[in-house]
């Protein structure tokens, strides 16, 4: 029996819409789903010293959830260490700015500017 059972233009729609769902399925992961995926990869990259690989994936991850406060202060940790303070600095102030209660991600963005001389932003 099996699929002959099905008249040819059946069986056609019904692959059609097998692909289609598979497809859409693989397509239609959650934002932030791919952004954690995202950011494993690189916690697994930056373990293993792959720095620009690390960053790669970290940017990866903001692009499908630009809101992933671990993503930035990582990343800022990953750039200080690469000797780009600017944009560390960036990446750091976003992460304090969705992780308002991480005393660590606070602490290191106010010792970043009170490094830079902004005495005053710092105390804020």
């Amino acid at each position: 029996m099996g699929m002959s059972r099905f008249p040819s233009i059946g069986r056609s729609a019904l692959i059609f819409a097998l692909v289609t769902a598979a497809a859409a399925s693989a397509c239609g992961e959650a934002p932030e789903v791919a952004a954690r995926r995202h950011y494993e990869r690189a916690e697994a990259h930056a373990n293993a010293g792959r720095t620009a690989e690390a960053i790669l994936e970290l940017r990866n991850a903001l692009q499908k959830d630009n809101r992933y406060g671990e993503a930035y202060y990582l990343l800022g940790q990953l750039y200080e260490r690469s000797g780009e303070p600017e944009r560390a600095g960036g990446a750091f102030e976003r992460a304090a700015e969705f992780l308002p209660d991480r005393a660590d991600v606070q602490h290191h963005v106010a010792w970043l500017m009170l490094r830079g001389g902004e005495f005053d932003m710092a105390k804020l």
